[in-house]
């Protein structure tokens, strides 16, 4: 317990809260509801920790059937492939491909109901 009074929130701290919100990932999640989703990761990433792929896995599983996660150790952000000829390993990534082929956004006329969650209306209005 602090002996600080409670520090009410400032219209700039708001404002700051809203700009933020574009980044949070976990409030965006249920957009991928009606979507398979692979989350591929490197390891040692030290540009966007593991923690954040490892939040999104814990985040999708209380919500989601249809989701792998692979954290490939010793990698960081970006990993080149096995013959280092300039090829990404983690674009070209075969389990990943091995899922999105197996998966298809369904015709425009079979979409009954949508649910999109949006940080800006502004900005994802359609």
């Amino acid at each position: 317990m602090s002996d600080q009074p409670e520090r009410k929130s400032s219209i700039l701290d708001e404002i700051i809260q809203r700009g933020n919100i574009a980044s949070d990932t976990v409030a965006l999640s249920p957009n991928l509801k009606h979507q398979g989703v692979y989350i591929l990761h490197g390891a040692d990433d030290d540009n966007v920790p593991a923690t954040q792929a490892q939040l999104m896995a814990k985040t999708l599983k209380e919500f989601h059937h249809d989701w792998q996660y692979h954290e490939e150790p010793g990698k960081d952000h970006w990993w080149t492939n096995e013959y280092k000829d300039g090829g990404s390993a983690c674009l070209d990534w075969p389990e990943m491909y091995d899922m999105f082929a197996r998966h298809a956004l369904p015709p425009v006329n079979a979409i009954r109901e949508v649910e999109f969650v949006t940080a800006n209306p502004g900005v994802s209005s359609k």
